[in-house]
């Protein structure tokens, strides 16, 4: 897209709300792809498939605990520190 030269003030304002609408528009569309992500991470069926594959394959497991253990030693560090910090 070829930038074009603003000369007057209606030609700002214009284009200010022009790209408000533009904004406002991608913000919609990505709330919409959130909602239907959120919608088919909840299902009843997509749960049980990650529990059937975690029970299925050991080194799944072993996985996801050390995964697991790693957020909450980092998140309780990073709340000590913090609290040092004050």
């Amino acid at each position: 897209m070829k930038k074009k030269k603003l000369n007057n003030l209606n030609d700002i304002r214009y284009h200010k709300l022009l790209l408000k609408t533009q904004m406002r528009h991608k913000e919609e569309k990505i709330k919409k792809s959130l909602k239907k992500i959120n919608n088919e991470i909840h299902t009843i069926n997509f749960k049980n498939d990650i529990l059937a594959g975690i029970v299925n394959n050991p080194s799944l497991i072993i996985n996801t605990a050390r995964i697991t253990y790693d957020l909450v030693s980092r998140f309780r560090r990073w709340r000590k520190n913090r609290k040092k910090s004050r």
